[in-house]
């Protein structure tokens, strides 16, 4: 019965190791979702330096910023 029920764990641990595997490719690299956000908020800036921005821009604007602030944390926390 233990030879079951270990084979059954490792079955089950290879399954979430492909499954993480699978997971973190899918993910864009920390540096290049933090130039990215910082090219956007930048942009927008340069906008606003022009004109108003827009209740969407200035949404998309806070929305950068709380994302900048993630990946900070995520920074942090690694």
């Amino acid at each position: 019965m233990t030879g079951n029920t270990e084979k059954c764990f490792v079955q089950r641990l290879k399954h979430c190791i492909s499954t993480c595997r699978t997971w973190s490719r899918r993910l864009t690299p920390v540096q290049v979702r933090e130039n990215d956000i910082k090219v956007l908020i930048n942009a927008l800036d340069l906008l606003e330096e022009q004109r108003t921005l827009h209740p969407n821009e200035s949404a998309l604007r806070r929305a950068a910023i709380l994302g900048l602030q993630d990946v900070h944390s995520e920074k942090l926390a690694f």
